[in-house]
């Protein structure tokens, strides 16, 4: 499957996060029950700012809330793994390369390769994963060479 670009993402609203239409969204990467659930901006080292509220709402854990993306996302499909599978709690987050064209977020990632990051999941079938080229995330070679 090709690649689609995202402007706006819908993913489910933290219980009792308020989300303000214009206010910073991120995504909280905290383990437990908001991991990979809207949340507004906040001093906490586990958010990822990913755009703005597009709408007002109280989260009650299972409502989604639309977000605005800063920047728009080139998303790919990738076929979940047998195991280790990419679910909802992994939005935000990385995921890893499992075989060829197959994702997964194992435990112990010490001899994985990251894939990308995971935008949206589509079930147990697979995920939409952003992937970040070297150059784009600052691995460059020296000026005038190539990555």
């Amino acid at each position: 499957m090709g690649h689609k670009i995202i402007s706006k993402l819908r993913v489910v609203l933290a219980n009792s996060a308020v989300a303000i239409q214009g206010a910073p969204a991120c995504i909280d990467r905290t383990a437990g029950s908001t991991q990979g659930q809207a949340v507004p901006s906040a001093v906490d080292t586990n958010l990822l700012p990913v755009g703005r509220f597009t709408e007002s709402l109280t989260g009650d854990g299972t409502k989604t809330v639309e977000i605005e993306l800063f920047n728009p996302k080139r998303i790919h499909f990738f076929t979940n793994a047998g195991s280790n599978t990419v679910d909802a709690t992994d939005i935000g987050g990385p995921c890893y390369w499992s075989a060829a064209g197959v994702v997964a977020v194992p435990a112990d990632v010490s001899g994985s390769s990251m894939a990308g990051r995971v935008w949206i999941v589509e079930g147990a079938s697979g995920a939409r994963v952003g992937i970040e080229t070297a150059d784009a995330i600052g691995l460059q070679g020296p000026p005038g060479e190539d990555a």
